[in-house]
Parts: C-alpha cells; structure tokens; sequence
C-alpha cells in the first residue's frame, strides 16, 4: 500500500515491478477536473470535487469517447478528465524532476493510458512521469466563437491538468519547479502552443516538441464557426441563432460526436482533422487559451527562460501511406515535388494555408 495526500483528499497507488529493474509507484486514474458532462460539455474545465476517506487510484480513468477508424466501434466516456502518476519513489532525497506528457492522437483519439508509452524506461532514470487524458473531437475542440462554445475546452484541460500537477506533485516526491511538458504529434502542436499561451506561463521550464508544432496547418482550426455549423447541418439543425446552436450541440449523444462524416480539404485533398485549436474571442475575464496569430507569437511572445527541443520520429512521413484516400496522385506529387514539400510555406496572412470545409453530399 503507497498513500499520497494531495489536495482532494488520500490516494492509495500500488508498488510495480520494473521490467527494466527495481520497482515504482503507480498512481492511476486521479480526477484533476470535474466531469464535464451536462452543462459543463464543451466548458472550460471546472476543479475536482474533494473525497472522503481514502481513494483508490490502481486502475486507469475512463479515456475521451472516440473512435479510431470509420469502421470501429466507438469507446471510452464523456468522464474522461483523469490523470496517471508514476514515481521512483514518494519520498527521495531531493524532489525529482517531472515529466509531463501530453499524447498525440489528430485530436480526435488516444489517451494517457499505458498502451502505447509505458512509464517504465523515465522513471528508472530518476524522473517522475505524468500522462492524462483531455476532451478530444467535438467534445474538446468545437467551437461557435460564442461564450457558450468558445472553443479549446480540450487545451484548457490540459492546463487544467498541468496546474493540478503544479499544486501537487510534491506529494508525489516531485519538483513543481522542474517540470518538462513533451508530446508527438497532436500532442507536439499541444506543447508548441503551451510556449505561448497566456494560461501557462511559469508552470514548466523545459519543453520537447516532437512531429508537429503550432504553424502546421492542422494546428489551428481556421474559420471554427463554419465547421461547427457544417456539422449542425450533417445533423440535422439548420439554424443560425447561437442560442439555438448551443442547445442543439449540448443535447446531441455521444454517438453524434464522434466518427464524423467531414472532411477539411487543402490542396483539393481531404483530411480528417475537423476540429483543433482556435484563436478565442475573449467573453469577460474568461482565460483564454490563446488568441492571435501563433506564428506571430511564436517570433515575439514565447515564455521566457525555457529551454525548449524541437524534434521528429525516424520515417514518420510513411504516416501518409495510411491515408484511406491516398493515391498514386498523391505519391507521384511527393515524387515529383519533394522539395515543395520541404520547403517552408510563405506566411503573408495569419492564416498561412487556405482552408475550406467540404460537406458530404
């Protein structure tokens, strides 16, 4: 039995075996928000709820309700917002440095559980590891530009997330002034955004930005209102009112959310990121996750004093052999046009790519 205090109350983690040598402790499935179901779906996160008596955290949370293919089954649940701690040990010496990873997944799938990225090679070397789970697709990204659906519900979960660790990992024998936020993919673009977000400075001083970074063109979702209304339309509602929007979305299933039948075309080639990361309308003193032109902001209004690297995985552009709608089209242009697709976009608006939303017919 390991007992952790943090601020909610008592977590009972367990003692694991390493493959890789010795033993650490686990510390699965912690609530870091409130359940954003109800009211609270597609809301900024709200604070956990404290429990009494002693919380069992040996089993993973629930991850977001999505589905990877066409084909498959969607899973997982609305009750998604939990996260996973793993330690060397709860009471070094000195606090350890801590490791903050945020999974890649387009946005739309994957999780903090360890199916894919095991805790057991960092937390051999002395690291403290902290994986979760955030609000993806439509549940964590559509926006209407409205107060209701403002959008980046799914990033400020993982601030959410981020703050939590902040205020408890010291508990955990951790240092919450030596903590590094890395992710690939999604969760890259995720990390290039956390360098320039109002919400996060001074919570992490070290950044890995692996296999996409905030001015790839999936990164920021242009034109948000339009992909929202285009999935209104798909189903069913054809109204304008924000009002009558926001009641609609809020009273769709599950079901509705994911698995979607858009598609957002660049180049006259389909891709499947429908929604993502928004440059937010500000609503009172709501926070804000970001706002204003990311490229921009990268070149002038990056957190100061952190280190960050940048990097990419071995052969990862064979991700594009994957593509149902790849073609021998597509593999010729990359034949005939590789450095084009080397070479770095032209920026001359905020919006470097032009984007537009095709319905199915």
């Amino acid at each position: 039995m390991v007992l952790v205090q943090v601020n909610e109350g008592i977590l009972e983690g367990e003692t694991v075996i390493n493959d890789y040598g010795g033993t650490y402790c686990s510390f699965k499935g912690i609530p870091y928000a409130a359940p954003p179901v109800g009211e609270l779906r597609f809301k900024a996160p709200q604070p956990p709820k404290p429990w009494k008596g002693i919380k069992i955290a040996k089993q993973f949370g629930p991850v977001c309700y999505q589905c990877y293919t066409p084909t498959a089954a969607p899973f997982g649940s609305e009750d998604c917002l939990y996260l996973n701690v793993y330690t060397p040990e709860t009471k070094p010496s000195k606090p350890l440095p801590v490791m903050f990873w945020i999974h890649g997944g387009g946005f739309v799938a994957g999780s903090g559980n360890d199916d894919l990225y095991g805790p057991e090679f960092l937390v051999r070397l002395g690291v403290i590891l902290v994986t979760f789970n955030y609000r993806l697709g439509a549940l964590g990204f559509l926006s209407l530009d409205t107060e209701d659906i403002p959008g980046n519900a799914g990033m400020k979960d993982q601030v959410a997330a981020l703050r939590w660790v902040s205020k408890n990992i010291s508990n955990f024998g951790g240092d919450p002034n030596n903590i590094t936020i890395f992710g690939q993919s999604a969760g890259g673009i995720c990390v290039s955004y956390f360098l320039i977000s109002p919400m996060t400075k001074g919570f992490f001083r070290r950044a890995i930005v692996m296999s996409g970074a905030a001015p790839c063109f999936w990164g920021e979702a242009f034109e948000p209102r339009e992909r929202a209304l285009t999935l209104a339309k798909q189903l069913g509602c054809y109204s304008q009112d924000d009002k009558e929007l926001s009641e609609f979305f809020q009273s769709q299933p599950l079901e509705n959310l994911v698995n979607l039948q858009l598609h957002v075309v660049h180049n006259h080639k389909p891709y499947d990121i429908l929604f993502s990361i928004v440059d937010e309308k500000q609503f009172g003193n709501k926070e804000r996750f970001f706002y204003g032109d990311p490229i921009e902001a990268l070149k002038h209004n990056t957190h100061e004093e952190v280190d960050v690297i940048h990097g990419y995985t071995k052969d990862e552009g064979y991700l594009i052999l994957k593509i149902p709608n790849c073609d021998v089209e597509i593999l010729r242009d990359l034949a005939n046009n590789y450095l084009e697709f080397l070479a770095p976009t032209p920026i001359t608006t905020s919006c470097p790519i032009k984007i537009q939303l095709q319905e199915e017919k």
